[in-house]
């Protein structure tokens, strides 16, 4: 699968899948997009791989936060972003 359209993101809705997550995503061209662990470059394993990918694709912090907590309720956004470095964030050709 390649990454959605560039359409911006309007609702975000995290499940988990087994042993990872899957990112639900309405755009705000009315398209639904699904990324799956395959094809997002985190591999969707953590809540902080979730909320890589969701800063990446130009979610806001405080929102993206919300989406992995209704998840992962003891899930520190801050902390799992000082755990990554710059350079290893997806950039999705950004």
């Amino acid at each position: 699968m390649s990454y959605p359209a560039e359409s911006p993101v309007h609702a975000v809705r995290v499940e988990r899948a087994g042993d990872h997550f899957r990112i639900h995503l309405r755009r705000a061209d009315g398209q639904m997009d699904v990324l799956q662990p395959a094809s997002a470059p985190t591999g969707l394993r953590t809540p902080g791989d979730v909320l890589a990918e969701l800063l990446a694709l130009g979610v806001p912090e405080d929102d993206a936060a919300h989406c992995v907590s209704e998840v992962e309720p003891n899930f520190d956004a801050a902390a799992a972003l000082a755990r990554r470095a710059p350079a290893t964030r997806p950039t999705h050709g950004r």
